[in-house]
């Protein structure tokens, strides 16, 4: 008999909730910044390598009462006996006795099964309350599933790159899987990674800023709330890196939209073409 899994914080995926990214992240945060994090209780996500641990320095001062995944590189380099170590390392960065979420950054080019049940011991001896995987595609997590659960734990958070841009994620059956196995999924560079504002590179890409202008312009909503709410119709948290107090404020307004059947679907139509 395979021992409970173990659940995330918050429980089952709320789309309308959001991720804040750090990963430019290096010094300390204006006052302003840190008390509305506090008060909004956004999850923050960070990882070992974001400015060579700087970027965890920095969430640290944010103190407990705000919940944070990090991520650890399993370079091939890297044994994963060696996690708990590195885990520890993460743990004093942010000044917290247990992670909130502790992912793998990456699946693991070699020892990946090992990796994987080094991650899974960490929830397991109480040193993360829940564990996750990075950039991970659909076969590569049907595998961790498998591989974790005689372990009894569950990869509560996938993340991956998703965008209108970069949409194929919502093909790939990755959406169905994990709401039958209760898995989040953390969309980033959901903005495209400058492909919101900047020039298109292609055809594709010309013609979805084309159609995001149109929607706009009909529903008065700013490029990032539509983006923002398409993403949550699919069930998807949007990771967003914020950077002062008028970025974040922005996010928070964003995630509040709702886009119209209608305007959705004249949406997808550039963005599936």
């Amino acid at each position: 008999m395979h021992p409970p899994v173990r659940g995330l914080p918050g429980g089952p995926v709320n789309p309308t909730r959001l991720v804040i990214g750090t990963n430019r992240w290096r010094h300390s945060l204006p006052s302003a910044l840190k008390e509305r994090l506090l008060q909004e209780q956004c999850w923050v996500d960070t990882a070992e390598v974001y400015g060579l641990g700087r970027s965890e320095l920095t969430v640290g001062e944010l103190g407990a009462g705000i919940p944070v995944a990090t991520k650890i590189m399993p370079w091939w380099w890297r044994s994963p006996k060696n996690l708990p170590r590195y885990s520890e390392q993460c743990r004093r960065r942010l000044r917290r006795d247990m992670l909130d979420l502790l992912l793998l950054h990456f699946p693991a080019r070699r020892a990946s099964g090992g990796w994987l049940q080094a991650l899974a011991a960490e929830a397991f001896e109480g040193r993360a309350t829940a564990v996750g995987l990075s950039e991970y595609t659909l076969p590569q997590l049907r595998e961790a599933v498998r591989v974790l659960h005689p372990e009894g734990i569950q990869p509560r958070v996938v993340q991956i790159e998703v965008s209108p841009w970069q949409p194929n994620a919502l093909r790939s059956g990755m959406i169905p899987f994990c709401n039958a196995h209760n898995i989040e999924i953390w969309g980033f560079r959901v903005l495209g990674g400058g492909a919101l504002f900047g020039q298109p590179r292609n055809a594709h890409q010309a013609g979805v800023q084309k159609a995001l202008a149109g929607v706009c312009a009909r529903t008065g909503m700013s490029p990032v709330s539509v983006v923002i709410a398409w993403l949550r119709f699919y069930g998807i948290v949007p990771m967003l890196g914020v950077r002062s107090l008028t970025h974040l404020e922005q996010a928070l307004n964003a995630r509040e939209a709702d886009l119209p059947p209608q305007e959705r679907q004249a949406f997808e139509a550039a963005v599936f073409a």
